[in-house]
């Protein structure tokens, strides 16, 4: 657990908007060997539930140098930032993630090499994947949040499959809220995306409920 005096020096440190200065890389550098040491650990853990626990434990150690780089708004590639992004979406706290997300989006930032996608393809598939499981375990998804990664990545390049599965995710949790017409819209234009998204059923239902309105 990081002093405050230490999350204050984060925080300060990953603003700077000067060029590399010699106090900031070193820190950048102790981010990231923090960063490689918590991955490795993540590494050994076999169980995704238990991953995402343990994410949940060490997310709060970034806190500060995240809001440093979001204030600061240098726009500079950050390795740290994108995995942070990609951990609180795993560990479910979409908002947070997004947070990083419009970010990384204005400033076109790229993913770890390792992910093989897009910025704006990486953060669709995981958020819809994070929000079909919640929504799979009976937690309520806030549609906001899908209806912002919706609209943040709609003008973005990405492949047809990614963008429906995001548009079901986003219909699913419209349903929830009681939102029939808007779940409808989201569901069609995810079938329009993918005629194998698995929503036909889920159309089916909702516009014979329509119709008896």
């Amino acid at each position: 657990m990081l002093s405050p005096a230490m999350r204050r020096r984060q925080s300060v440190l990953a603003a700077d908007d000067s060029e590399q200065t010699t106090e900031r890389s070193d820190e950048y550098a102790l981010m990231r060997m923090q960063l490689q040491q918590d991955r490795r650990m993540l590494h050994d853990i076999q169980s995704n539930e238990l991953k995402a626990q343990a994410k949940k434990r060490i997310l709060p150690n970034y806190d500060a140098w995240v809001s440093g780089a979001l204030n600061g708004n240098t726009g500079r590639e950050d390795d740290v930032l994108m995995w942070v992004m990609i951990w609180r979406i795993d560990a479910g706290d979409l908002p947070g993630a997004l947070e990083i997300a419009r970010y990384a989006l204005i400033h076109n930032l790229t993913p770890p090499d390792n992910f093989g996608r897009t910025t704006a393809t990486l953060i669709a598939e995981e958020t819809a994947v994070q929000a079909l499981n919640q929504m799979e375990t009976g937690k309520q998804v806030d549609s906001r949040l899908l209806q912002a990664v919706r609209d943040m990545t709609d003008p973005l390049d990405m492949p047809d499959p990614v963008r429906a599965r995001l548009y079901k995710a986003s219909g699913y949790a419209l349903r929830e809220e009681g939102r029939q017409q808007d779940a409808l819209s989201a569901l069609r234009r995810a079938l329009e995306l993918y005629d194998k998204i698995g929503v036909k059923k889920d159309i089916a239902q909702l516009e014979k409920q329509a119709d008896t309105e």
